[in-house]
């Protein structure tokens, strides 16, 4: 099958996470527990300094001691420098304006995958549309969403929240299974796809029609 971005053969080394919130800085904790290095970028010098010197996002993740492999970068002309993966962790508001500062800097070889929800308030576009929208990508072959009823405290915390994934699937091969091998991350079908609860169940008539 197609694998433009090579990544059904390639390991993930490296993984840059724009967005110093929440989500992203657990995303970078989980990869951290994977041997897998990740860094992160926030849009404000000193805020993401104070995270990188108490080792803890007080702001959006207080109580949780970050690990002293992950990594914080500030400059926007290096965060993406030999990244194997670009997670996109910024709320949907904000998106268009990073994406805009960033867009000279990003890799036009290395997949992104982005752990935002919602929708633009003027254009009604999904984070991945703004995204290609920005980046003047003509398919979406690079783009991929990780997505849930999540927030980051809960993914970090325990079982209590499923996240579910959609991607094509050359970035499935690379991305999904090293993140469903956490304890407390779990496929999770769509409410409305029946046929795959019913198989789920263990009716032997049906088969899902998507794993995710």
């Amino acid at each position: 099958m197609p694998d433009p971005a090579g990544l059904m053969t390639c390991m993930l080394n490296s993984v840059s996470i724009i967005g110093d919130g929440g989500m992203g800085t657990v995303l970078g904790m989980l990869l951290c527990e994977k041997n897998i290095a990740a860094r992160i970028w926030g849009y404000d010098r000193d805020q993401l300094a104070e995270i990188a010197q108490h080792r803890e996002n007080k702001k959006f993740l207080p109580g949780y001691k970050l690990p002293d492999e992950l990594a914080f970068e500030p400059d926007d002309s290096r965060i993406m420098a030999g990244a194997d993966l670009i997670v996109s962790a910024v709320p949907c508001q904000y998106m268009r304006r990073i994406w805009d500062r960033l867009k000279d800097y990003v890799p036009s070889d290395v997949p992104m995958v982005s752990v935002a929800k919602g929708i633009e308030n003027d254009t009604l576009l999904r984070p991945t549309q703004i995204i290609a929208e920005i980046l003047d990508l003509s398919h979406d072959d690079r783009l991929a969403v990780l997505s849930g009823p999540t927030i980051g405290d809960g993914v970090r915390g325990g079982p209590r929240e499923g996240i579910g994934q959609a991607h094509p699937t050359h970035v499935q091969h690379a991305l999904v299974p090293r993140l469903h091998e956490y304890r407390y991350c779990r496929r999770r079908a769509g409410r409305g796809d029946e046929e795959y609860h019913r198989h789920r169940r263990g009716d032997p008539a049906t088969t899902p029609r998507r794993p995710f």
